[in-house]
């Protein structure tokens, strides 16, 4: 086979159209065309006396507040945030922002000291999906939510 620059100029014009066609519409799919059925979900997240709960590990998790299956018979998936020193989030599903399923959710955290220690800074009834005092629905794109948490005491 000859190599491109030898082949006639028609051959390499027409190559060359392809190619820039072909990475034109990868590019269109890749980010025009998303499917995934997610909505973009922001927020803050504060302790009741005006603080940001920050530690090592600081994140929100929506857990699925049933695992019943959806009528396309997609299991519904969770999602997570990290908690910036700010105190806002943006929910995280499969790639980083890319949202939430629409759907009902135990909003659950975790705020560790550190990572080795697994040391909580807030109380253990936030970090799990089956005390959490918080649930919400998520339908449509959804930005300005709030979550108030209590310190530990004596934190």
């Amino acid at each position: 086979m000859l190599p491109i620059t030898k082949w006639p100029p028609a051959f390499s014009m027409l190559f060359s159209r392809g190619a820039a066609v072909g990475s034109f519409l990868t590019c269109l799919l890749l980010v025009g065309c998303d499917n995934s059925g997610r909505v973009q979900v922001t927020g803050t997240v504060g302790f009741n006396d005006g603080g940001i709960p920050q530690g090592e590990v600081s994140m929100i998790r929506f857990e699925p507040a049933s695992y019943a299956k959806t009528s396309d018979s997609e299991v519904r998936k969770g999602a997570y945030g990290y908690i910036q020193p700010d105190g806002s989030f943006r929910m995280t599903t499969l790639k980083p922002d890319d949202g939430v399923y629409p759907g009902t959710y135990k909003v659950c955290f975790t705020v560790l000291k550190s990572y080795q220690s697994g040391e909580p800074l807030i109380p253990r009834k936030y970090m799990s999906k089956k005390t959490t005092p918080f649930e919400q629905t998520i339908n449509e794109t959804t930005q300005g939510l709030h979550f108030e948490l209590e310190k530990l005491p004596g934190k």
